[in-house]
């Protein structure tokens, strides 16, 4: 192999790889002077990127690059896939990381594989205190996930493809495609291990590769690649601008503080707009977006059309959707989560402070005041100081009552709040009265003074008085 030190000049075969990583560093995609962890398998995809990156590190101030390797022990000799790899982060002067992982789970063999090759990288990316994980997926890979995405009847937002950055998941070499990658590989005498499984026609992006694809380039000519990955970037372009439509609504017909939504304001909607919506709101309930390995399993154009019709049905109902999430509509809203929502455990109210309201992902503070409420002004919730009775924060239950004789449950359905999500609701009690819950009026009281004024607090700063 020739040296990184004294490379032969750039010839033509080479230069849309080296564009395409000088253009990722220039235009921010690759971080400057950051350690990179990047996942080399064995084949040429990774290991072409991984010795261009060599090249580029220097010239394009790089940080240090880590060579991280996934054996999944699929097949007896996969141990000399990582022997090939170690000896090539040698020669390149690059640290070296490999993980042995067990595949199994849910999804089919390939799913399963990804996410223990996913989680292992993220844990060696943490263990190096690396900035981002890079893998070498290209245009090719781009085209196959289309074609298998078209095929399932995705979305615009599912015709974006394999995204240039996903959380610490770098793809840089989107726009390169794989026979420049084994041209570059070549050139250089690089050593390449080739995984059978990419050749198993049990598996449907094998298919796609060595059948379908060929099969579409030999009736309708070259290009059908480069234009998958040309429509990619536009429906990428264009998922942006209907999502930021989407969070609009969203907002429009969120009802503060339970974080339902307003069935009524979603259905006035388009329905291009409300289908990004409730896209959005699976994929963040199916927590697709955290990190690596997390692959919830896809939802298909066909749910979110059934979504769609129900919603604008009416009535009442539940739908299961993939990833575990159950859609809800109650009472003229509409709930999509994962549950079992979580129960507010009991607080003691103690004293002065802030409380931790874990279920409603929120904080109580309770701040000791000395002046009343002035008359003709909106009530505050004040609590008598110091209290005579037991004070708890707790989430609902079957029985409260407010002391003026009013049943909670009686409240929370004229409140309009789904039955899953009343457990969620703080309530506050004194000696087993209720006396406050959050998005309710509270009893009003009569008293000289001191008092503790409740005061919701979100992650991002005050919600407001508990009134």
């Amino acid at each position: 192999m020739n040296s990184l030190k004294d490379p032969p000049l750039r010839e033509e075969k080479e230069e849309a790889l080296l564009k395409a990583l000088e253009g990722s560093i220039t235009f921010g995609l690759l971080p400057r002077g950051e350690k990179l962890l990047v996942a080399v398998s064995g084949g040429a995809d990774s290991v072409g990127m991984i010795h261009a990156l060599a090249r580029l590190a220097d010239p394009m101030m790089l940080g240090e690059l880590v060579v991280a390797h996934v054996d999944h022990g699929l097949r007896r000799d996969s141990f000399e896939d990582a022997l090939a790899v170690e000896s090539l982060a040698t020669r390149l002067e690059l640290g070296f990381k490999t993980a042995r992982v067990v595949v199994e789970g849910g999804g089919g063999l390939q799913a399963a594989a990804r996410r223990a090759r996913y989680k292992a990288l993220e844990d060696m990316r943490l263990a190096e205190g690396a900035a981002a994980i890079l893998t070498a997926h290209t245009a090719d890979d781009q085209a196959e996930t289309l074609i298998l995405r078209m095929a399932r009847g995705t979305s615009v937002s599912g015709l974006a493809g394999i995204r240039p950055r996903a959380g610490v998941l770098i793809r840089p070499l989107l726009g390169v495609t794989r026979q420049i990658l084994a041209d570059y590989c070549a050139r250089w005498n690089l050593p390449v291990k080739s995984d059978p499984g990419n050749f198993d026609p049990r598996f449907r992006r094998a298919r796609v590769r060595h059948e379908v694809l060929p099969l579409v380039e030999s009736r309708l000519g070259p290009g059908v690649r480069e234009a998958l990955c040309r429509l990619a970037r536009v429906a990428s372009e264009e998922s942006r601008f209907m999502d930021g439509l989407a969070r609009k609504l969203e907002a429009r017909a969120k009802v503060e503080p339970w974080g339902c939504l307003k069935a009524d304001l979603l259905v006035a909607a388009d329905d291009a707009v409300l289908r990004r919506a409730l896209v959005g709101l699976w994929y963040r309930a199916a927590e697709v977006e955290p990190g690596p390995g997390i692959t919830p399993p896809p939802i298909a154009g066909n749910q979110i059309e059934r979504l769609l019709g129900m919603l604008r049905s009416g009535g009442a109902w539940q739908c299961e959707l993939p990833g575990g999430v159950l859609a809800v509509l109650s009472q003229g809203r509409l709930l999509i989560g994962k549950p079992p929502w979580p129960r507010q455990s009991p607080v003691l109210l103690g004293a002065p402070g802030t409380y931790d309201l874990s279920a409603a992902d929120l904080a109580l503070e309770a701040r000791l005041v000395s002046d009343p409420p002035a008359p003709n002004t909106k009530r505050r919730f004040l609590l008598p100081w110091p209290s005579r009775g037991n004070v708890v924060v707790r989430g609902w239950m079957k029985g409260d009552a407010f002391s003026d004789g009013r049943k909670l449950s009686d409240v929370l359905q004229r409140a309009r709040v789904p039955r899953p999500l009343r457990g969620t609701v703080p309530v506050l009690l004194v000696d087993g009265e209720v006396r406050w819950a959050l998005g309710l009026r509270s009893v009003p009281i009569e008293s000289p003074g001191p008092f503790l004024e409740l005061v919701i607090r979100s992650r991002e700063g005050t919600m407001g008085t508990s009134s």
